[in-house]
């Protein structure tokens, strides 16, 4: 009688403790994906106040502050007359993300 009771109770006791590491184990996951989120959430609102101004193509933002994370911004018109309006005559050839131009 004590055998089945031990075992029962070993049983319970084994379950008790695998449900409480798979809770503590999906916890965490949940918690490094948030917090991976919110920094990605939080680089993407940084670039986006970042924007540079004009045609001067410098590191300064719009505060005149010098970063080093910008992405240039470069206005389309520009963009037209450097490629002839994308002429084929210009074009390098096909990235992975398209035409190339020069």
């Amino acid at each position: 009688m004590w055998i089945k009771v031990g075992a029962g109770l070993s049983a319970v006791i084994a379950m008790l403790f695998f449900s409480a590491c798979t809770y503590t184990m999906r916890r965490r996951t949940n918690l490094r994906t948030e917090e991976i989120g919110h920094i990605q959430e939080d680089q993407l609102l940084d670039w986006a106040g970042r924007a540079t101004v004009g045609d001067d193509y410098s590191d300064k933002d719009i505060q005149g502050e010098v970063t080093s994370q910008d992405l240039p911004l470069v206005r389309l018109h520009v963009i037209n007359e450097a490629t002839k309006q994308f002429s084929d005559e210009n074009k390098l050839g096909q990235g992975g993300f398209g035409p190339v131009y020069r």
